[in-house]
């Protein structure tokens, strides 16, 4: 065995929990070099400094455990003797129910949640109506504009009105169905 390994031995006092683990690893590979040199007296030396940190390490847990112990018994002494002991508290509250529409209601993440269901087919139907009226005025407009000078009447800017204004009735329709879904019944 090393010297700084036997220096180690001869303090196992001063080591650390993680200095003790890492001196116990590097003596099970001393033993493990040794047993294939077939050196008996450096496996007996090994085996002596293993045994000696796993005492330290119990010596350490006893004394943690005796400690606690003893807060433990202090803790009792403080403890007011009206105050129930752990054991004898009463049983756990149960759960709280689910909550129901009317708490559901007043929940700002549900309100802000139910907002932004109603609100958005909304913002689409309507922009979806904006732009609606801004090409059907384009359209009457060139319509106005050339249907005069080449001498025609026939109102063609009325085909694409009726027919993209059963896409946008649709639209609404369904809109307010979504939004008819969306809103809590009570």
């Amino acid at each position: 065995m090393n010297e700084e390994l036997s220096t180690q031995l001869a303090n196992l006092a001063e080591l650390s929990e993680d200095d003790l683990g890492v001196l116990e690893g590097r003596l099970v590979a001393e033993a493990e070099a040794a047993a294939e040199a077939v050196d008996a007296d450096a496996l007996e030396q090994i085996a002596v400094g293993v045994q000696t940190v796993r005492d330290e390490r119990a010596k350490r847990l006893r004394a943690a455990d005796e400690t606690r112990a003893r807060v433990d018994e202090l803790m009792k002494s403080i403890r007011p003797t009206s105050a129930p002991v752990a054991s004898e508290r009463a049983p756990a509250v149960p759960p709280p129910a689910p909550p129901t529409r009317a708490a559901a209601a007043d929940d700002p993440f549900e309100v802000a949640a139910r907002r932004q269901l109603v609100h958005g087919p909304k913002w689409a139907f309507r922009i979806h109506l904006g732009v609606f009226a801004a090409v059907q005025v384009l359209l009457f407009v060139i319509w106005a504009t050339t249907s005069h000078a080449s001498g025609g009447t026939l109102p063609w800017f009325l085909y694409p009105l009726f027919g993209w204004g059963v896409g946008l009735v649709a639209h609404y329709l369904a809109m307010r169905s979504w939004i008819a879904k969306s809103e809590p019944h009570p």
